[in-house]
């Protein structure tokens, strides 16, 4: 659970990046032949951990792992970090080929009422494996539906308009 809601700094946000890349490299390195899954949630705005962003994350971790077992999948190992900019977990994974891992997260992505808000990233020996290259389209706006990372870079929306359909649709599937 989270201690305090607070805003979080640039140089927070790029360390937590940092520790969770060496979190995955690790994983990647201790089990050669794993697939690795990485979670985490789009939040956007300063503000990255709430107590409902939270449980958003707590019911993404459920779902995935859920999937694992029905898959008959093999964890070996499961890293999570939680702290101020943000909340991941980290599977690796036997079973599972890296295409097929990427397809079944895809759709969690864009099936779950909360997918919209998960950054699952699936790789192996250090490579990783986009959307585009599976036949799926660029992530969508929450806004706009347009591509999400144009719509970033281009800042076509403000953080608070964006942070604001976000908890949006955090509270109405907690609700």
């Amino acid at each position: 659970m989270i201690k305090e809601e607070r805003a979080v700094n640039l140089q927070e946000v790029l360390d937590f990046r940092e520790e969770k890349d060496q979190l995955q490299k690790a994983l990647m390195e201790k089990y050669e032949q794993a697939v690795v899954v990485s979670f985490g949630m789009n939040i956007p705005g300063k503000v990255k951990v709430t107590k409902e962003s939270y449980w958003a994350f707590v019911y993404g971790c459920k779902t995935i792992e859920s999937l694992f077992h029905d898959l008959g999948l093999v964890v070996y190992r499961k890293r999570a970090q939680c702290c101020g900019a943000g909340n991941s977990a980290i599977y690796a994974l036997g079973g599972s080929s890296i295409r097929e891992m990427k397809e079944k997260m895809v759709e969690i992505e864009e099936n779950h009422p909360l997918g919209r808000l998960f950054d699952i990233d699936v790789m192996e020996k250090g490579s990783s494996i986009s959307r585009v290259e599976i036949g799926r389209e660029p992530r969508k706006c929450l806004l706009c539906g347009n591509d999400a990372k144009l719509c970033c870079r281009s800042v076509a929306h403000s953080q608070e308009e964006v942070a604001g359909k976000a908890g949006e649709i955090i509270r109405q599937y907690l609700n």
